[in-house]
């Protein structure tokens, strides 16, 4: 837009000719893959072109008046992009425009002309909008600000023809934005605004406005010209292949071998590429460190039109493995038109072959030398490598009769003289029957040297029975989950931990063992209705926790839960109702287990305390447990006649002293030999002083620890078992499963290094030593020492217990068995010694304890 003012308040038309000489900053795009770019530090590019136009805008005339105007008309002239400046981005460039000869027609009665010389200086960034930045057309701002001097101007009627000079002072600013195209046209739309002030020589007056508007010329060009440097990019492809004919020409790489990798770049541009850079990689890892290949080569320049082949080296190492691998050969660089990425894949053989073989042992989880159904069972491979070359991508696998994969192991490589071992595991189906099955155990290599498949026959038998049984304790201590005031009982407020020790007496392991509990009373809240256990061999036993609240505003007199103990064929579930009482302290043992066989003169007493009376006693957590499963296992292994199980709080001064006496008594009563086994799980006290000869001591549920005169008369001294040993008739076997660091108060604990002399018909083992703790661990479910003695007992060992082959296990068997083991998962549990003791020292009575399965 251009100036306007009117001597009167009419609405004009007005109309222009405009000769417009344009020379502006550019930013060169791309066009079709060609790059273009100035020459030298400085450059000029031009885009010459004839345009045409049209604005419209608004003034005011002195600036009080405003009138809407517009102006149409055409401009005619030659102009040009281009610029002088630095051309690396970021920064900015500085360009001239030109504008003369300007005419303005005004009205039908009125008319000015003018003449103009403009001179206008643009202010450019050196910039390009990304959206173009593949495009062959280019857009870019041009802040313009113009100073503009009329040189004649002609007033008057049409008809007068009469001249006068007008003095103009115009300053104009304008936003525009060039777009021009890669060939032939261009389009300049702007934004501008701009002050005014004319001076009429033949009035005297002066007119002065401001004035705003937007324009649009569209023109057609010559193309871009100038000072320029065409680049025409490269493009690369190239292909990759193995060859050897060098040597045995088959086109495989043998290991020890030398071939070559031939890659062959071709330039399908019209540029040429410098520089060009090979990259070569190996993905496979095993093959890798196998050859060797150099990771890049240089091929120098690659002129357009022009293929080269590049020979590269490759060389197999004496242990390369049969098989095949891949080499991705790239360009280094990233350019466009430069990289290119290309692969092949070299099949290779070794030529000094692996000898493998392999030896097969059965196992089963009950190792009972059969595969039972349901039972976890499998194959320990032994496999060895006795050739002089590797074997790869070894696999072990076992199969049934009907090729069928029950399990396999990726083992991978196997170096000459190398040995390796491997478990193949599996589960027998539910529905196996008695019988002898077929299993085929082989292995894979990948160069096909794996030896021929082994066929191992093992006897099979059908589902066999899970027996369930369960000893349900309450737990209402206040160590988390469970809150309560510790007396075992159920009362209203608490929070209770339903422990139950589910033990398996069946012939099968029971798999996926859980315990879930039910309770259909108002008032009790089941926190944890579900309690998964896993697998539990026979004879084993494992401990399910669940977890209720009994509401305060619980109304009834007692609880009922149902108790769900479950395995995973569903065939031997067990159902049991449950009653407690409120506040009433109860145990709900199992049923003993029926005696294998009836040994007469046999006695018993098992005592087992986790808290005591005195809260300040630090309480034990499988004490009454260890306490149970060595009176099942006496039961059932050992046939004891005559047996007493004391537990909690009935394992007090009285009742402990009570039983013993009877045992006694009925033992001096007989004519014949008698056996007689004791066992104690729970705390110990120490000697009282360097001269006290009646401890160490054991402490039962309500010992009185206010001083040295209570603590004496209600513990157990063990000199008195060891004068009652010497009164008896029998053989008798005492098991102490405790530690001695309990003293009365205001007595400090003074441990002592033996027991007295004890008689040569009985013997005692002690869990540790005296100055030693006697430890548990969660996940035995036992303390160490029980877990290790009821292993003894039941003859449920890794080896062979029995070392006489008499079928039972005697004392030695025992001490031998539980003394080295228990000092080892102390030390890697605990990182403390825990040696069990036995006395006498030498010359011990060894006599029988358990008959175990021949």
């Amino acid at each position: 837009m251009r100036s306007l003012f009117c001597s009167q308040r009419t609405y004009k038309i007005v109309s222009k000719i405009i000769l417009i000489t344009i020379f502006s900053p550019v930013f060169i795009p791309k066009v079709e893959g060609i790059q273009k770019k100035p020459h030298g530090l400085f450059g000029y590019i031009a885009f010459p072109s004839l345009a045409v136009g049209g604005e419209i805008g608004i003034s005011s005339y002195d600036l009080d008046h405003p009138w809407w105007v517009s102006s149409f008309g055409v401009a005619f002239g030659a102009g040009g992009e281009g610029a002088i400046g630095w051309y690396g981005p970021p920064g900015f460039a500085i360009g001239i425009k030109s504008a003369a000869l300007e005419f303005v027609g005004v009205g039908e009665t009125t008319a000015y002309s003018i003449l103009e010389l403009p001179l206008c200086v643009s202010l450019v960034p050196y910039i390009r909008p990304y959206f173009l930045s593949e495009s062959k057309y280019m857009a870019y701002p041009i802040i313009l600000v113009s100073f503009i001097t009329p040189i004649l101007s002609r007033e008057g009627m049409a008809e007068t023809g009469k001249f006068s000079f007008l003095s103009l002072k115009q300053y104009r600013v304008e936003v525009r934005l060039e777009w021009a195209g890669a060939e032939d046209i261009c389009a300049h739309p702007g934004v501008g605004i701009g002050f005014a002030k004319f001076y009429n020589e033949t009035n005297g007056k002066e007119v002065s406005f401001i004035y705003g508007g937007v324009s649009l010329l569209v023109g057609v060009g010559t193309g871009w010209q100038g000072n320029v440097e065409v680049i025409y990019p490269p493009d690369l492809i190239a292909d990759v292949w193995f060859s050897d004919e060098t040597q045995n020409g088959n086109n495989i790489l043998e290991s020890g071998e030398k071939g070559e990798v031939v890659v062959r770049v071709f330039n399908n541009g019209k540029g040429d590429a410098d520089n060009v850079k090979l990259l070569l990689s190996i993905p496979d890892h095993e093959f890798r460190n196998k050859v060797e290949l150099p990771k890049s080569f240089s091929v120098g320049k690659v002129k357009a039109g022009e293929y080269k082949i590049i020979r590269i080296p490759i060389k197999a190492k004496e242990n390369l493995p049969t098989g095949e691998f891949k080499i991705i050969c790239t360009s280094a660089s990233h350019k466009e038109g430069e990289y290119f990425e290309t692969e092949t894949y070299i099949t290779t053989k070794q030529v000094v072959p692996p000898y493998l073989t392999f030896d097969v042992v059965p196992f089963d989880d009950n190792q009972d030398n059969c595969f039972n159904a349901g039972e976890i069972v499998g194959f320990k491979l032994s496999i060895r490598n006795s050739g002089r070359g590797e074997a790869y991508k070894v696999k072990a696998f076992v199969k049934n009769d009907k090729g069928e994969v029950l399990d396999e192991e990726y083992l991978g490589l196997i170096k000459p003289a190398e040995k390796q071992d491997v478990d193949l595991r599996f589960q027998m189906p539910l529905d196996t029957k008695d019988g002898v099955s077929d299993f085929i155990i082989g292995l894979t290599e990948a160069g096909g040297y794996a030896p021929e498949d082994k066929i191992i026959s093992v006897n099979t038998s059908a589902l066999k029975a899970v027996v369930f049984e369960e000893d349900i304790t309450i737990d209402d201590d206040m160590i988390s989950p469970s809150t309560g005031d510790g007396e075992g009982d159920v009362d209203k407020g608490e929070t209770i931990e339903l422990r139950v020790n589910i033990r398996n007496r069946g012939s099968s392991v029971a798999r996926g063992v859980k315990a879930t509990i039910q309770i259909d009373q108002e008032g009790v809240e089941l926190l944890s209705l579900e309690s998964k256990v896993g697998n539990i061999n026979p004879q084993e036993s494992k401990e399910a926790v669940m977890v209720f609240t009994v509401k305060k505003d619980f109304a009834e007199s007692e609880i009922r839960p149902r108790l769900v103990i479950s395995e995973q064929t569903g065939k031997f579930t067990k159902l049991r109702e449950l009653k407690f009482e409120i506040g009433k302290p109860q145990r709900i043992p199992s049923p003993p287990p029926p005696r294998r066989f009836k040994r007469p003169n046999t006695y018993a007493l098992v005592i087992g305390i986790n808290r005591y009376e005195n809260k300040a006693i630090q309480p034990l957590s499988y004490a009454e447990k260890d306490a149970l499963e060595f009176y099942n296992t006496m039961i059932e292994y050992g046939g004891v006649e005559h047996i007493y199980l004391l537990l909690g709080k009935d394992a007090t001064h009285d009742n402990i002293v009570t039983r013993l006496a009877e045992i006694e008594n009925m033992v001096n009563r007989s004519k014949d030999t008698c056996f007689v086994y004791i066992f104690f799980s729970g705390h110990g006290g120490c000697c009282l002083s360097e001269t006290d000869k009646r401890g160490p001591y054991l402490l039962p549920y309500n010992v009185d620890r206010t001083n040295e005169i209570a603590f004496q008369t209600t513990s157990i001294p063990i000199s008195d078992l060891k004068n009652m040993i010497s009164r008896m008739k029998a053989k008798v076997f005492i098991a102490v499963n405790a530690c001695y660091s309990t003293a009365p108060e205001g007595v400090a604990p003074f441990a002592i290094g033996r027991l007295p002399e004890i008689s040569s018909n009985g013997v005692i083992i002690s869990a540790a030593d005296f100055d030693q703790l006697a430890h548990e661990y969660k996940d035995y479910q036992h303390s160490i020492f029980a877990y290790y003695l009821l292993q003894a007992l039941r003859g449920e060992t890794s080896e062979q217990i029995d070392k006489n082959n008499n079928g039972w296990v005697e004392v030695d068997e025992i001490f031998n068995w539980i003394s080295k083991r228990v000092d080892s998962d102390a030390k890697k549990l605990f990182r403390v010694p825990q040696n069990p003791q036995i006395w006498p020292k030498k010359n011990y009575a060894n006599f029988k304890v358990t008959k175990i399965k021949k």
